[in-house]
């Protein structure tokens, strides 16, 4: 049970990571922003920032 529980604590922490690069993702499309790019989008999403 103790291997089950962290495979699914790594899963989630896995899906949360997209979920942060999805959602900058969706945010950069629909609200452009030629002035900040950021050079890395994992490193974006996973300091939290998302452009608005």
């Amino acid at each position: 049970m103790l291997d089950e529980r962290a495979r699914i604590k790594e899963k989630i922490s896995e899906l949360q990571a997209a979920n942060r690069r999805l959602d900058f993702l969706i945010e950069l499309a629909t609200h452009p922003d030629t002035k900040r790019c950021p050079s890395s989008l994992d490193q974006a999403a996973s300091h939290g920032r998302v452009l608005s």
